[in-house]
């Protein structure tokens, strides 16, 4: 599956970010979540609140979480079990993609 392929089940689409959905079950589901260039989102993208595993795939990104701003890139992960960002912010002039496994 490239990422190519997954655009194409989209999900949700707000200024700043696009969400497409991989997989959908009953425990579990999966997205592939696009942050536009220069993009400051002031909420976490998904509306509801489960664990969560993100993994950036592509790009760099600042998240904070609790007060805490950290630098996450390509390769890093965050794992969200009882908070929610409470911002995204993509400093660069290209897209971030970010892999968010919802358990």
């Amino acid at each position: 599956m490239t990422s190519d392929s997954v655009r194409k089940n989209l999900y949700e689409k707000e200024p700043g970010y696009s969400i497409f959905n991989i997989i959908s079950a009953e425990k579990a589901s999966a997205y592939l979540a696009v942050i536009d260039p220069d993009a400051e989102l002031y909420k976490h993208f998904l509306s509801y609140k489960k664990e969560e595993l993100i993994h950036v795939i592509k790009g760099s990104i600042s998240v904070k979480v609790e007060g805490i701003e950290k630098e996450l890139k390509a390769g890093d992960s965050i794992y969200l079990k009882d908070s929610l960002p409470s911002l995204w912010r993509n400093k660069s002039s290209k897209e971030v993609e970010v892999f968010v496994i919802c358990m």
